[in-house]
C-alpha cells in the first residue's frame, strides 16, 4: 500500500531488529526519550519466547541509537511520518507497543493512520506509562535534568566507566547512570588502529527538540482521532508518577472503551522493573 504523507520533514532511515516468526502478527516496540531499541531487546526476546507466534520489531527513533541522524524539523509528527515509511517498507504493524515518549508517538501514529481507508492494518496500540497531558509531571522533571546533564558533559569521554561516574557524581542513581552508557559509541582514528573515547549515538540537539514537541502535543486530543476499531490500552506503573486520580476518571468519562491496566508494584521502567508482570498484562496481543 503507498500512502501520501505531505510534510516538510527529512525522513529518517530507522535502525530496526526484527525477530520471532518471519510471517507472524507484526508487533513494533518504541523506546522513550534518550533510549533506543537495544534497551528493549530482552523484553522483545522474553515476549517472543511468551507468543512465539509474533513477527517483533525493535525500532530506533529518528535522533536515537543507531538511526542516522537527519536535520530538523524534529517532531512528534515527524516521527510517525518515519515509522509510516518504515511501514511500507517492511509491512506495517498490527500491534504498536511504545514506552513513555514512544507512546506517544504510538498515539499519533493510530490517530493519522486512522484517517486512511485501511488503516495499514493497525489493530491495538499499547502505551506504557505514557502521559496524556501536555504539561510536564513530576517524574518527568528527572528526564530533563538526564538531557541537561548530557550538554554539560565533555565529550569525548574515555570509557563507559566514566560516564557512569559522571552522572552518579551528578547525583543521578546508578541504573539511570549505567542505562546512559548504552547511549554510548565509540570513536575510531582514522587509520582505525586505536579509539579516541566514546560519545553519544543519540542527536542530543534533535532529542531536545523532540521532547519540546512531545510536551505540545495533547494526547487527549489524539485518543479523539483513533477510531474505536483500533483497541487502545494505556497502562499505568503504580509508581509511575505519570498519571493521577483526575487522568483515570477523565477516561472512564469520555473514553470508556479504553483500557487503563495497571502494572503494579512497578515504577517507570516497566520492562525492567517487572517484566514478567508486564507481559502477562498485554495478554495475547
Amino acid at each position: 500500500m503507498t500512502v501520501i504523507v505531505n510534510s516538510n520533514s527529512v525522513r529518517a532511515e530507522l535502525g530496526y531488529t526484527q525477530s520471532g516468526a518471519e510471517q507472524g502478527r507484526r508487533v513494533w516496540i518504541l523506546h522513550g526519550i534518550m533510549g533506543s531499541r537495544q534497551n528493549w531487546s530482552r523484553f522483545a526476546r522474553r515476549l517472543s519466547q511468551s507468543h512465539p507466534q509474533l513477527s517483533i520489531t525493535t525500532v530506533d527513533l529518528r535522533c536515537h541509537g543507531e538511526t542516522e541522524h537527519v536535520d530538523a524539523p524534529h517532531t512528534i509528527e515527524a516521527c510517525v511520518e518515519d515509522l509510516i515509511d518504515l511501514a511500507q517498507k517492511i509491512g506495517a504493524p498490527q500491534v504498536l507497543i511504545g514506552h513513555s515518549f514512544g507512546g506517544k508517538v504510538a498515539l499519533q501514529y493510530a490517530a493519522k493512520v486512522s484517517t486512511f481507508q485501511q488503516r495499514l492494518g493497525l489493530e491495538r496500540v499499547w502505551t506504557l506509562d505514557s502521559p496524556l497531558a501536555a504539561d510536564l509531571r513530576p517524574g518527568h522533571g528527572e528526564v530533563a535534568r538526564v538531557i541537561d546533564a548530557c550538554g554539560q558533559m565533555s565529550l569525548p569521554q574515555v570509557s563507559r566507566q566514566a560516564v557512569s561516574t559522571y552522572f552518579t557524581d551528578q547525583g543521578f542513581a546508578l541504573g539511570i547512570a549505567q542505562w546512559m552508557t548504552t547511549n554510548l559509541r565509540r570513536i575510531r582514528t582514522e587509520d582505525h588502529l586505536g579509539d579516541e573515547g566514546f560519545t553519544w549515538k543519540f542527536d542530543l540537539a534533535g532529542i531536545k527538540a523532540l521532547i519540546a514537541d512531545y510536551w505540545k502535543v495533547d494526547g487527549w486530543s489524539l485518543l479523539a482521532k483513533i477510531q474505536p476499531s483500533i483497541q487502545v490500552h494505556l497502562l499505568r506503573a503504580e509508581r509511575g508518577l505519570r498519571w493521577t486520580a483526575e487522568d483515570e476518571q477523565r477516561i472512564s468519562q469520555s473514553f470508556p472503551h479504553i483500557a487503563t491496566p495497571l502494572l503494579k508494584n512497578s515504577g517507570h521502567w516497566v520492562h525492567i522493573e517487572q517484566l514478567e508482570a508486564l507481559i502477562t498484562l498485554l495478554g495475547d496481543l
